[in-house]
Order: structure tokens, then sequence, then C-alpha cells
């Protein structure tokens, strides 16, 4: 059964469960339990794929990263604007890279293609002050012909996968309608903030109680935003979609096991 390697080993406390449960698309899908916060994977590995996938290479990086997720500013402002300009509004403007100069309403996903754009030309986030961005703004050529292509690209990538997000989801059994009530992402920050912190706290980067006060931010931000698990998972599957340009169809058996399965963290444990 799904996330079961590592039961048993200290099962955390309902409440800690309920916190966890947050993270469980993810965990669920890499088969790690959601009853305790320890890992079955080997530290190296951990170690590893925070380094590359995160940049987190030290505990400062550890903190801020959760941080960042737990209040919703990872991936949610670039996939927000992308989701209400894009899908809850309908824009239908000149998909181009020089259309998206016209689209009033993009400021954020602009400021995360700018940034990402600048990482990965080598220029470090620390370097990323304000008063270097505003330089780098005033520069027509990045503002006006590198931002949009790369924005440009992502958006396509997003858009693409947002499609597929939506046919898996609604052969999982979700409605149009419930698809179009969603109104914010940021269930796909939330929900990676376990995984972070969690992570993070195997390798020694955090503590456990850092580790599960960043869950617990993440829950309860959760809650204010959405009314149910059907509802955030739904926001979890399209942030991943359109914030990370991901095919959806590998989650399909991981999100019919958690809404279903009579023993998923989901299905035992509430919302709020």
């Amino acid at each position: 059964m799904f996330g079961r390697k590592n039961e048993g080993q200290n099962d955390a406390l309902e409440e800690q469960r309920r916190y966890l449960a947050f993270g469980s698309i993810l965990f669920t899908h890499n088969n790690e339990s959601c009853r305790t916060i320890k890992l079955s994977e080997r530290k190296g590995s951990t170690k590893r794929g925070l380094r590359n996938w995160w940049g987190i290479k030290d505990s400062i990086a550890a903190q801020e990263t959760a941080k960042e997720l737990s209040i919703a500013d990872g991936h949610t402002p670039f996939a927000d604007d992308i989701y209400q300009v894009f899908i809850k509004k309908g824009n239908r403007a000149p998909f181009t890279p020089k259309g998206l100069e016209s689209i009033a309403g993009l400021e954020k996903a602009y400021k995360a293609t700018a940034k990402r754009t600048l990482y990965t030309l080598g220029i470090p986030e620390s370097a990323m002050t304000p008063e270097f961005m505003e330089e780098m703004m005033a520069d027509d050529e990045f503002r006006l012909d590198v931002i949009p292509a790369e924005l440009f690209e992502r958006l396509t990538r997003g858009l693409e996968c947002y499609k597929g997000a939506k046919a898996v989801l609604i052969n999982a059994g979700y409605t149009e309608q419930e698809l179009m009530e969603i109104n914010t992402l940021a269930a796909w920050d939330y929900g990676r903030t376990g995984f972070v912190a969690r992570s993070s706290a195997h390798v020694g980067f955090l503590t456990e109680d850092e580790a599960w006060q960043f869950m617990k931010t993440a829950a309860e931000n959760a809650t204010e935003r959405y009314e149910s698990w059907r509802e955030y998972v739904a926001a979890y599957i399209f942030g991943r979609a359109i914030g990370f340009g991901n095919d959806s169809t590998e989650l399909y058996t991981t999100i019919n096991y958690l809404l279903n399965d009579n023993e998923s963290p989901m299905r035992l444990l509430s919302f709020k």
C-alpha cells in the first residue's frame, strides 16, 4: 500500500499527522509514510535532492525555503498570475512573446521569470537585491526580449500541462464546476512545505521541532484558503502543472488513493 515504507517509526500525534497530510500527495507518490516525520530514504540521497532541486545546502537555505513555501511565496505568485489571466479570466491577447507585453496582470509572472532567468545565467538569488533587479528591469533588451521569450516558453508548457491536469482530475471524479471554483493555486507551495521541512530535518538542516512548525504554518494557511481536501488536491495539481510544467498523469493513482481509500490520511483526518 502507498506510503508505508517507514510506518511505525515514532508515529506522530494525530495533529502532527494532519500536518503531514498536507504534503501527502508528494509523500505518497514517493512511497513515504504519512504517519511519521522520519524518512526511509538514505540521507546522502536526500542531501543531493535538496541541493540539486532546491539549492538547499545548509540550515539557512532550508529555513528560507521552508518559510517561503509555508506562506505560499514559492511558485504561487507566478502560477496564480498565469491562472488568473489565462484560465479564470480567459485572456485572449495574441499569444506570442511580444503579445505578452500588452497583458496587464502579469507583473508577478514577469518578476518570477526575471529571477529564474538570471539564476540560470549564474547569478545567485542572494545577489538579486531590489536595487539589482531595478537595474536589470531598466535594461530594454532584458525586459522586452529576454523575459517575454522565457515567459512565453513557460506559459506554453504550463498551459498545456494544465489541460492534462484538468483531464486527470475529471477522470478522478471532479466536475468542471468544481474545478472552475478554485481561486488560488497556493496548495502547490503548501504541499511542498512538508517535503522540504521533512527532508531538511532528515539530514540535520532543521530540527524536527522546526520542521513541524513550518508544516503547521502551511496547514493553517491552507485551511484559510481552501474548504476541503478535495479542493486542496485539485489546486495542488493545477499549481504543479502551471508552476512546474509537469505532466499529471503519473499522479492519478495517488490522487485516487488519497481521496477515496478509507486508509488514506485525507479520509482519516479532518481538513480543518
